[in-house]
């Protein structure tokens, strides 16, 4: 609606017509991140009531456990061990910079999980599975592979940084900016990991987590 209204969605500035074609339905405007400027011209380019309600709240999340780690030639090969120990039956989302890392290490994770052979995984003996999301998979195979995760049967979703803006999973929460906003339920603890020599990857799982 302002810094991003100019730059990245034009579409966001015609939302005002909403106002026009609907002038008595009430509007709600959310945002996981907004400065003063922003929440003004929200305000503005949706016509909103001088009167309108604003609700902030503190971006401090304490049911999130962050840690930053250096990224080495093993990494990919250290996520997968600490989904495989600590993980299991867990929804989990790695962030990567583009849609090639995405498929390379989904690839990779699931070479690794079959070495490691099947496991009690939600009640069922099986492998565990990783699988990749991106602006450039099949429409229907973004619905596919967005539902299998959702249910449990697809265990990591390797993915770029828009991912998760939206999703409706009851299990799992958003860290770090975006991360850290999609995460949607307060009262059970995540833990979200940067992985970073450039910042190639970002991990995020919901719950069971350890006891701290």
């Amino acid at each position: 609606m302002s810094q991003w209204g100019h730059d990245f969605r034009p579409d966001y500035m015609q939302l005002s017509s909403i106002r026009d074609e609907f002038p008595e339905v009430p509007i709600m405007a959310l945002t996981a991140t907004a400065n003063e400027k922003v929440v003004i011209d929200a305000l503005k380019n949706l016509r909103m009531k001088t009167d309108s309600y604003i609700y902030k709240s503190t971006f401090n999340r304490p049911n999130l456990h962050y840690s930053v780690k250096k990224k080495t030639s093993k990494t990919v090969e250290e996520i997968a061990d600490y989904i495989w120990s600590q993980r299991k039956g867990c929804s989990g989302v790695v962030y990567c910079l583009s849609k090639k890392d995405t498929e390379a290490v989904s690839k990779k994770l699931n070479e690794i999980f079959h070495t490691k052979g099947r496991c009690l995984v939600n009640g069922k003996q099986r492998n565990m599975i990783a699988s990749w999301y991106h602006a450039d998979v099949e429409e229907d195979q973004k619905h596919h592979r967005h539902y299998e995760w959702s249910v449990g049967n697809i265990d990591v979703l390797c993915a770029t940084i828009a991912f998760g803006m939206g999703i409706d999973k009851v299990r799992l929460d958003e860290g770090k900016d975006g991360a850290t906003e999609r995460a949607t339920n307060p009262n059970l603890p995540f833990v979200a990991s940067l992985l970073a020599r450039s910042l190639t990857f970002g991990m995020l799982f919901t719950t069971p987590s350890p006891s701290r």
